[in-house]
């Protein structure tokens, strides 16, 4: 009898099977709607497993990958389920929102007026764009292009939005002048009447400088911030908006450069080697040619260094030089 208990007892045990043990680990307990969250399952005993996300989605794999399509806390349930019985084990994620970054660059060098700009948007989970170029135009293209007609300065505004928020990012855009002797500083062409000077400059604000002379009166209408000088010659201290400019300084920070490439800074060398020998004017600091209609000034010493400034005009436009020399004094007193 004792044996039979015995075999009994043996029989018993060595059919009883054990029971499952859940468990797993979640790679991130804190994530974002944009993370893809692995499961690793490390349950025991157990053949077969249900999980249940808490966003109303499951999954019967041994190993889980989900991502949450919306911020908040979600209760993670594995059943692992074997032939001695269940067991579950849970854990709760946190999941936030990405909000928008917003981010661009100017893929385009040229900066003279008037300025095709290529725009690189570099915004990260925004879903729409909206752009300010700062001069009244907009764009809601994602990469657009712009073109900037007048020179002066712009802030460019992009506003990257999201599905869960917004970003924006400003940035300054300096367009500059582009010069072309004996006819213009890009679009203010040598013979622009002052209001026309006035709206392609976009109300920047201005000094104006006047000096009687035997010839006339000689008037200044300095855009210091912009670097460009305008010179008329009238009979009255009052300039009209019909008055017309018989000139263009340059100076800094102006960034305009020639059809050949001399800017404010480039050496006098380098304008010799360009233009060829000059035609010296009475003053010292002067390369002047006025068969282009255009004068190269580097400023005090007398060693030509680099360009102080330009001096554009009509070709071979000054019959008085008292006026060219007025003209030229008022720049340097003024500076």
């Amino acid at each position: 009898m004792f044996a039979a208990l015995a075999v009994s007892f043996f029989t018993q045990t060595a059919c009883k099977k054990e029971a499952p043990v859940a468990s797993f680990v979640a790679n991130k307990t804190t994530a974002t709607v944009k993370d893809t969250i692995t499961f690793t399952n490390t349950s025991l005993n157990a053949q077969s497993y249900e999980w249940d996300f808490g966003d109303g989605n499951q999954s019967a794999a041994e190993n889980a990958q989900h991502q949450y399509k919306k911020p908040g806390d979600y209760t993670v349930k594995l059943v692992a389920k074997g032939e001695g019985g269940t067991d579950e084990a849970i854990q709760i994620l946190r999941i936030d929102i990405v909000l928008p970054l917003a981010g661009f660059f100017i893929a385009s060098n040229d900066l003279l007026a008037p300025a095709n700009l290529k725009f690189s948007n570099t915004s990260q989970d925004a879903t729409h764009y909206e752009w300010d170029f700062g001069d009244g135009n907009t764009s809601a293209e994602e990469n657009p292009e712009h073109v900037f007609d007048k020179i002066g300065t712009y802030a460019v505004t992009l506003k990257a939005v999201g599905e869960f928020g917004e970003a924006t990012v400003t940035k300054t855009v300096s367009i500059g002048a582009s010069i072309v002797p004996g006819v213009s500083v890009e679009g203010i062409a040598v013979g622009s009447t002052f209001l026309s000077i006035k709206n392609a400059l976009g109300g920047q604000p201005f000094k104006h400088y006047t000096s009687v002379t035997s010839n006339g009166v000689v008037h200044l209408i300095d855009y210091s911030d912009l670097g460009l000088i305008f010179g008329f010659v009238n009979s009255s201290l009052l300039l009209h908006d019909n008055e017309a400019t018989i000139c263009i300084f340059a100076e800094s920070p102006c960034k305009g450069g020639t059809e050949k490439g001399i800017v404010v800074g480039s050496s006098m060398a380098d304008v010799k080697a360009t233009y060829g020998s000059p035609v010296i004017s009475n003053s010292n600091h002067t390369y002047s040619y006025p068969a282009l209609g255009i004068d190269f000034y580097w400023g005090t010493g007398n060693t030509p260094v680099a360009v102080y400034w330009m001096f554009v005009y009509k070709k071979n436009g000054f019959q008085q030089e008292t006026i060219y020399n007025q003209l030229v004094k008022m720049v340097s007193e003024n500076k």
